[in-house]
């Protein structure tokens, strides 16, 4: 039995030698190949990587697709059935399967084409009663205020955008923290009319409403061609399936001038008939956190300028006399930093049902959650006194086109 457990261990400790053994000659094995194959073995990786496309003017089998990346200029390439890839050298001849073309060419006419005309060739939508959009490029559209308001309102033309990149979301063009701003309350409230602008952008696509033709020229098993293709689109690509071109007598919805079938918004058609009358009124009842006790307080305005404001002690804002009858100027000096509601510490008091802003006598309060419970002072950002000027003049005028005094 002794002898046995002798040889059992023996036998461990071989086979604990060979573990070691093992790795170490695989580690001498690759130092050896380090030391003297490393440069064959940089020229065999070499010659593999040469196989890959983008190291010569070959592409592996796969799909015909090509196309441009509209988030990176410099991109251009084809798909491979799983992902896009990129052509480095673009101004070289390319073989794609059995195309043959000059990438830089085909790079420059699907740019070209994609920043193309559309129809109608700006797209103008009516916002609401005082402010409309123009989309003027595939990713821009500017935020107008209605000449009727500007002359009679005193509403200044802010610069101000919307940037709506390739995959249809919308953000505001112009960044900063100044009041007021519009940007973001035009993109929350108006999620429709973004859509609106992605299809006009898109309306060139294959399959949409204005879709329209490319020319392309190329050989195809080393005869030349040129032929038609429709332009495809998935969020940022744009391209072409050179297997597919146009057959038959296909025409392009391109060709009919109102393919899009929309009747842009004409600003010149706008105007007042009537201007501000003096029965459509706005109360804003609120609770003033200036004093103690705290105390309800009122302000009313109307349309022939004359206000009336009640609360501590009664006394009258002198500032309100210079806003030219203008309601737009009246809410800036109402919500603006420094100004009346920030100096009286007045707040929405979300726990009673009758604060609010009441316009033209109604029982409701328009929706005022975003800042109920918040005061008019350092605690209420620029963005919520933006939107409260915003909501509140939405309204107004609204109201004015619902009696009758803009059409």
């Amino acid at each position: 039995m002794r002898i046995t457990r002798l040889k059992g261990l023996r036998d461990v400790k071989k086979k604990g030698e060979m573990n070691y053994i093992v790795p170490g000659l695989l580690a001498v094995f690759v130092l050896g190949m380090v030391l003297y194959g490393f440069w064959d073995w940089i020229a065999e990786i070499t010659f593999v990587a040469k196989l890959l496309p983008g190291f010569n003017s070959t592409a592996s089998e796969g799909t015909n697709l090509v196309g441009i990346n509209l988030e990176n200029r410099d991109f251009f390439g084809y798909f491979t059935g799983e992902s896009w890839r990129a052509i480095k050298d673009k101004d070289k001849n390319y073989i794609l399967n059995d195309y043959e073309f000059l990438p830089s060419d085909f790079n420059k006419k699907l740019t070209a084409f994609y920043n193309s005309e559309r129809r109608p060739q700006k797209l103008v939508l009516e916002v609401n009663s005082w402010r409309y959009w123009e989309a003027l490029s595939p990713t821009s559209i500017i935020l107008l205020v209605k000449k009727t308001f500007r002359d009679n309102e005193k509403i200044p033309q802010p610069l101000e955008g919307i940037y709506l990149d390739y995959h249809g979301n919308a953000k505001p063009l112009i960044f900063g923290n100044y009041f007021p701003s519009f940007m973001e309350s035009e993109i929350n409230e108006n999620q429709l009319l973004i859509k609106k602008v992605v299809e006009w952008r898109d309306s060139i696509i294959e399959n949409n409403k204005c879709e329209k033709f490319l020319t392309l020229s190329f050989k195809e098993n080393g005869v030349g061609k040129t032929e038609k293709y429709t332009v495809r689109k998935l969020d940022n690509y744009v391209f072409v399936d050179l297997s597919k071109p146009i057959i038959g007598g296909k025409k392009q919805e391109w060709d009919k001038e109102d393919c899009f079938g929309f009747e842009n918004y004409d600003d010149e058609k706008n105007k007042i008939l009537n201007n501000v009358d003096s029965r459509v009124f706005v109360d804003f009842i609120y609770t003033r956190f200036d004093g103690s006790p705290d105390e309800v307080g009122m302000l009313s305005w109307k349309g022939n300028s004359d206000w009336d404001y009640t609360g501590k002690n009664g006394e009258p804002y002198q500032v309100l006399s210079t806003v030219d009858d203008s309601f737009y100027q009246f809410l800036l000096e109402l919500a603006g930093l420094n100004n009346l509601f920030h100096n009286l510490e007045i707040a929405f008091n979300y726990e009673r049902n009758d604060q609010g802003i009441f316009i033209d006598g109604s029982k409701e309060s328009l929706n005022l959650e975003f800042i109920k419970g918040v005061e008019f002072d350092g605690e209420m950002s620029v963005e919520q006194r933006s939107e409260f000027v915003y909501r509140v003049l939405t309204e107004y005028y609204n109201k004015l086109v619902m009696k009758g005094y803009l059409t």
